[in-house]
């Protein structure tokens, strides 16, 4: 069974390539963040089963932006939960950087939101979580993975998809201090990827694309594809084409342990 996840970029110019690159994938489950409204039904007609909450609203000017989080499957889905996290209240310095990057799209954010179905798989059930962690802090990103925890299922296997922000390249991380971080959390040695490894860890979580770059600029793995230790990873990677985002979408294949 093959899962993606793509942040596909809530601007992104080229739907077409979004369409056909989603409806030709060879994938059982999509997990798709930042997807735009005029987006939503064309892609949701793709797969038979499809679920979606809102990722988030940008204030653009005067007017709020929507984006959704979207699960696309071949598969029935259940019990579903959208995970509303806290609204983060920005520091001045953060106000500023927001204003100046605002021709880049930068806006101010909320009602922001995770998802998560159980999805029955001919694996059996699956918990499956389409999540986008914020970009403010690793503090606060700690604590959204936290709050995805709080409803996963301890009897059945989960899959924890989407794009986590976990910036890892030296030169980028002092982008948190603007973004609300904390000097010590900004710090180009602050170990924020050797964290949330231990915190996958004690998850029973495994990480197939650790070390892959899934974002050009923060040169980090911004995107990911967990999967719990009962089921068996026996592929992974990194697909080559943007299709008009900034994040490269990953996919893992998964079997249950023989």
């Amino acid at each position: 069974m093959r899962v993606y996840s793509w942040n596909m970029f809530c601007f992104n110019r080229r739907p077409k390539a979004v369409l056909d690159f989603v409806g030709t994938v060879e994938a059982d489950i999509v997990c798709l963040q930042e997807v735009p409204k005029k987006l939503l039904k064309p892609l949701k007609i793709l797969f038979p089963h499809s679920e979606h909450t809102v990722d988030s609203e940008r204030a653009i000017g005067k007017k709020d932006l929507t984006n959704y989080n979207v699960i696309l499957s071949k598969y029935p889905l259940s019990k579903v939960h959208a995970i509303q996290h806290a609204d983060i209240a920005h520091s001045l310095r953060t106000k500023i950087t927001i204003r100046a990057m605002s021709p880049m799209g930068w806006a101010k954010i909320k009602n922001r939101n995770a998802l998560a179905v159980t999805a029955h798989t001919p694996l059996g059930p699956i918990q499956v979580f389409n999540a986008h962690l914020t970009l403010a802090s690793p503090s606060h990103r700690k604590a959204e993975f936290a709050n995805l925890l709080t409803v996963r299922t301890p009897e059945i296997p989960a899959i924890i998809a989407g794009d986590f922000n976990i910036l890892e390249h030296p030169r980028i991380k002092p982008l948190s201090w603007f973004l609300g971080a904390s000097i010590k959390e900004s710090l180009p040695s602050y170990p924020e990827r050797e964290l949330f490894e231990e915190r996958f860890k004690n998850a029973s979580l495994k990480n197939p694309h650790l070390g892959s770059v899934t974002h050009n600029f923060s040169q980090s793995q911004l995107d990911h594809v967990l999967v719990s230790e009962s089921l068996t990873i026996t592929d992974s990677g990194v697909h080559p084409h943007l299709n008009g985002s900034d994040h490269y979408p990953v996919f893992v294949d998964i079997h249950p342990h023989s």
